[in-house]
């Protein structure tokens, strides 16, 4: 997934600024039948929100020419192997953000967690 960037305002976060940790609402973040997400604003984690970066990555040139939005497991192998792995749970799914469709060495890709049913997460994770 990716983030339209024709569509962002100045009050909103760009995915290079997302860190670990940080909870943020977004349009388009659980419709598959978009392909961008939209107007990603940071929250706080306590009270009501639509997702949390669980892990970061600044991708290295052989990740970047693999990437693949839908078939990555780079987030996979991020929260598994960290402690963002405790995290997941049934109910919990995620999946990558970058800038671009197509990223380029040194891009960040950041992974999210999200309410599998579309419904808001109420604390941090």
């Amino acid at each position: 997934t990716q983030v339209d960037w024709d569509e962002v305002g100045e009050s909103l976060l760009p995915v290079e600024n997302l860190s670990t940790g940080e909870c943020f609402n977004a349009s388009n973040l659980t419709d598959d039948s978009e392909d961008f997400v939209e107007d990603i604003k940071e929250t706080s984690c306590t009270g009501p929100h639509d997702a949390e970066v669980l892990a970061t990555k600044d991708l290295t040139q052989d990740d970047a020419e693999a990437y693949d939005a839908a078939n990555s497991t780079l987030c996979t192998d991020l929260i598994t192997s960290g402690p963002a792995g405790d995290k997941i749970t049934p109910e919990i799914g995620y999946f990558g953000l970058t800038t671009d469709a197509s990223p380029n060495a040194g891009d960040k890709l950041v992974c999210v967690g999200y309410n599998l049913d579309g419904s808001k997460l109420d604390g941090p994770l």
